[in-house]
């Protein structure tokens, strides 16, 4: 019987004859009619009437539209340098495609036909009868106006067709430039795949969900209701009941009037509400879907509550991930189609400014400033890394070597000598540079040295405890496990003084170098063996520091993980052996890093530390040792730390290069007790009585020269 009765959420009946008869507003869904092809129902249901759709599309156009497009030319500067031309004509004809239009709204249309209907065809209007010169004019087609035609092979077009009234107009291929995107099915050889077909379906369900919650609103905000009677209704009595039903009670200007019944008739509730039915939720997960489909993040349109931070994120991750593509894509088809058309030589080019985007200039502020700290890079590489062309007359050099030197401001111009000294003290930095890319040559296989043993450490640990008899004792298991521990001191011992000695001979022999170049026709005491012996003399006594520091970091997590598991549950052997594989992965992957590259950086400074002292040492007749002076340097980077600010922190970027004599220590502030200082003869030095926290990531290295 219900299947007489079925209309669009609400209806009447028609007459039916039975022992009792029904009238009935209900709706009873069958098969979902999704949007088609149509361009003019994706324009219209996916453009028009949803909201989200239509946000998505704006950001898009406005983003696209707001790009500052630049003409170069290869050879048109100094010395055959690129040069932007703002004059050329390709410039001008970029900035106002034709007499209607600026470049801002003429690209973002562009975008806009591309996310409808996945294809935008730009005409070119020159001079002549044919129109295929040099192009004056640029102009949209609508998508739905242009057939395209093909040639006799696949994928190639014979010509276009644009039709409003009347015979449609056949445009030749050269005249348009066909934008499409990628279609895998259908004719996607020859038509693009928009992303409001993409997301039809999300915009359907938005769409139909405002009109079903704006039909009920409208009636009162009562759900489908079907009336029963005993009895038949006659015609006349049938007739009256609809129409004082579409009068009186259907509408928004009936909502909430009582329903009166009469004979013994009965109401029913035959649809869903919408807190049953959960619409608000599906309502903002639909708007998300669509926003996915067009790259839009989803704080971008307000589909998400958004801080200010987030926001910035977002509008960062729009450029990112969808503008700059898109941007990148119709500066490459241009490039191929327009750009010839002008200079067919190859030397003109049309690009986008990016460093003209707001949303990127955190990040372009971040890597100048990267870029700026790179001392040990050339200006050409420095420019290649901004997004620049070479420099013919300076590209050559260092960063460093272009660099003013840095002048008092009681200074009307810099001496020849203090230029001079700037230079170096930046030659000197160039070559620690150079021993710090030595060292982090060596770190990978550091890394991987530290990480075997603890991996062996590991399987002494499991053997110990792999038995499945009774539970276990914590405190015994603590006392076990620090016995292991200590077994392996010796092994600690070795590698330390193995990684040690890799990084401290390779910068030993650099700066005795560095020191003979600064004392010409001066013998400078010392010799390879020399520096060996004391190498391993002043190792051994870092290396019992860092050794004590490993084993007792080790212990402690163990320890942890012990009292852990007899807390939860009765420690057994399986649940402690399951948890020391899973320590010992953090030891592998975490802690390896830190000790492989803090033994060679100690290596690498303890090395130049001992050469410098060999050298200030007497030699056997006599002669007196070289005085000399060490500088203190940070790598004044992202990940320096801020300790306090008083007196020299070698952690502090904004005071650096305290110079002493080579024979005085450093006086660090403490990393664990505020006010205090503690001695350190060179970075990583432990010697002394250093804590870890001084000592541990400590990037720092010296430079030497004489006093």
């Amino acid at each position: 019987m219900l299947d007489r009765f079925r209309h669009w959420w609400h209806g009447a009946e028609r007459k039916q004859s039975g022992a009792m008869r029904s009238i009935m507003l209900l709706y009873t869904p069958g098969q979902p009619v999704w949007t088609s092809d149509n361009y003019e129902l994706l324009a219209n249901e996916g453009y028009c009437q949803n909201i989200w759709a239509y946000v998505c599309i704006g950001v898009l156009m406005r983003a696209v539209g707001q790009l500052r497009w630049i003409v170069t030319e290869t050879g048109a500067g100094q010395n055959g340098a690129a040069m932007e031309m703002p004059d050329h004509a390709l410039a001008l004809l970029m900035r106002r495609p034709n007499p209607t239009q600026g470049g801002a709204r003429f690209w973002g249309e562009a975008v806009g036909y591309l996310q409808i209907s996945g294809n935008d065809y730009i005409e070119r209007v020159g001079p002549g009868v044919s129109g295929l010169g040099t192009p004056r004019e640029l102009y949209n087609l609508r998508p739905d106006r242009v057939t395209v035609v093909p040639g006799s092979r696949v994928g190639m077009v014979d010509s276009y067709q644009y039709r409003t009234v009347g015979q449609p107009e056949t445009f030749d291929v050269r005249k348009v430039l066909h934008l499409r995107t990628f279609h895998p099915c259908g004719q996607g050889d020859l038509y693009g795949l928009g992303a409001v077909r993409a997301a039809s379906r999300s915009i359907d369900q938005n769409n139909e969900s405002r009109k079903w919650n704006v039909s009920l609103l409208q009636n009162g905000a009562r759900p489908s209701l079907a009336f029963s009677f005993q009895g038949n209704l006659e015609d006349k009595q049938y007739n009256r009941f609809q129409k004082l039903m579409e009068s009186s009670d259907t509408g928004p200007l009936n909502a909430g009037r009582p329903i009166t019944l009469e004979g013994g008739g009965k109401v029913e509730v035959f649809s869903k509400t919408p807190l049953e039915m959960d619409w608000l939720q599906g309502m903002i997960q639909s708007g998300m879907e669509t926003a996915a489909a067009f790259g839009v993040p989803a704080e971008i349109v307000g589909l998400k509550e958004a801080t200010y931070e987030n926001r910035l994120e977002a509008r960062r991750a729009l450029y990112t991930n969808t503008v700059l593509p898109l941007g990148d894509w119709l500066r490459d088809e241009l490039n191929n189609w327009l750009v010839p058309l002008f200079d067919d030589s190859g030397r003109t080019s049309l690009d986008y400014d990016r460093d003209a985007i707001d949303a990127l200039q955190e990040d372009r502020d971040k890597l100048w400033s990267r870029i700026g700290r790179a001392w040990w890079i050339t200006i050409d590489e420095a420019r290649a890394a901004t997004g620049y062309d070479s420099d013919p007359d300076k590209g050559g050099l260092y960063q460093w070597e272009a660099k003013p030197a840095k002048i008092s401001s009681g200074d009307a111009s810099p001496s020849q000598a203090a230029v001079k000294a700037r230079l170096i003290a930046y030659e000197r930095k160039d070559a620690a540079g150079a021993v710090r890319l030595q060292r982090e040559a060596l770190f990978p296989g550091a890394v991987a040295d530290v990480s075997d043993l603890f991996d062996l450490e590991m399987q002494d640990l499991i053997v110990e405890f792999d038995d499945d008899s009774e539970a276990l004792d914590p405190d015994d298991v603590k006392t076990r496990i620090d016995a292991k521990l200590q077994e392996k001191r010796t092994r600690w011992e070795a590698l330390l003084l193995l990684l040690l000695l890799r990084g401290g001979e390779p910068s030993a022999a650099r700066t005795y170098q560095d020191i003979s170049s600064l004392a010409p026709g001066i013998a400078v005491p010392g010799s390879p063996a020399s520096w060996l012996g004391a190498m391993k003399a002043q190792a051994n006594t870092q290396i019992q520091a860092m050794v004590t520091g490993i084993l007792e970091t080790s212990r402690k997590a163990l320890s942890r993980l012990v009292d852990a598991l007899a807390t939860i549950e009765t420690l057994t052997h399986a649940a402690l052996v399951d948890g020391i594989r899973k320590v010992y992965s953090i030891f592998e992957t975490r802690r390896a890093v830190v000790i492989g590259e803090d033994a060679v950086t100690t290596g690498t400074n303890l090395g130049p530390q001992v050469v410098a002292e060999v050298a200030s040492k007497p030699a056997p007749d006599g002669t007196p040792g070289l005085v000399l002076v060490k500088t203190w340097h940070n790598p004044e980077d992202d990940r320096t730390r801020i300790l306090q600010r008083s007196g020299f922190d070698h952690m502090e970027p904004s005071v650096e290069e305290q110079t002493v004599p080579s024979s005085v220590l450093f006086h660090i502030p403490a990393a664990d007790a505020p006010g205090g200082y503690e001695e350190l003869d060179f970075p990583g030095d432990t010697s002394h009585g250093a804590s870890l926290g001084n000592v541990i990531n400590c990037r720092c290295w010296l430079t030497y020269e004489l006093a």
